[in-house]
């Protein structure tokens, strides 16, 4: 499931434990707002998962680099990705 499908499925959730019937407009607006949030989460959680690897890895510092490295690359195609979806 895409990350804006899963929005959507949380914004029909929000909408329906309100008892509100939303307008186009509404909808959007609330899609989009979680969306947000949860890029933002996905993206401090790697930025902390890239961090901590490179702490406990510090004995091979080349592993802990590639490790990091990795997770910063995968960032940026997920940060690509998200954009070109807009």
């Amino acid at each position: 499931m895409k990350l804006n499908e899963h929005a959507d499925k949380a914004t029909q959730d929000v909408f329906k434990a309100l008892g509100t019937i939303p307008d186009e407009k509404q909808v959007k607006e609330v899609s989009a707002a979680i969306e947000k949030a949860v890029i933002g989460a996905v993206l401090e959680e790697a930025s902390r998962c890239a961090t901590v690897a490179r702490a406990h890895c510090s004995a091979d510092e080349d592993t802990a680099h590639k490790i990091e490295t990795e997770i910063r690359r995968a960032n940026d195609v997920l940060i690509a990705n998200l954009s070109s979806m807009r």
